[in-house]
């Protein structure tokens, strides 16, 4: 009887520390369901659009700052022509650049949206902006 207790609880730990909820590779993903009704958000949908290389630009400077960063995306968009860009920054810069065409995602500074950065791997990061805060995100994001 104790042994069967014994197991039971080595599963249920090992279902606890290996548990990853893994966010789909999909440009349709929403970020809460499928793109269409019925459909499964994994590697087997016949619908999938993936990304090419993930990028993020962290920018947190004044906004005249961000505003000439800007001139880096045809650059970036040129070399990752299937990326996907995301751009973090203060909220009062959020205008500038909320209408890009390049830019995919456009994340504000906030301590919910640091962690999500934070679960998200990176194949790029452009950190343009020297700030202790700045650098201190980057070293730990997951970057490949």
């Amino acid at each position: 009887m104790a042994k069967k207790a014994h197991q039971k609880k080595k599963t249920t730990a090992s279902r606890k520390s290996g548990r990853n909820v893994l966010i789909p590779d999909c440009r349709k993903f929403s970020g809460y369901k499928p793109c269409r009704p019925g459909l499964i958000c994994d590697r087997t949908c016949k619908e999938r659009s993936p990304f090419g290389k993930r990028i993020l630009i962290v920018n947190l400077d004044a906004m005249g700052a961000v505003l000439q960063t800007t001139a880096m995306l045809p650059a970036i968009k040129r070399k990752y022509p299937d990326s996907h860009i995301s751009w973090l920054t203060l909220k009062n810069a959020k205008p500038l650049l909320d209408h890009n065409p390049l830019l995919d995602t456009i994340y504000v500074w906030e301590p919910d949206t640091l962690l999500v950065l934070q679960n998200i791997v990176f194949d790029v990061v452009f950190s343009v902006d020297k700030t202790q805060r700045a650098c201190s995100l980057v070293n730990t994001l997951g970057e490949q």
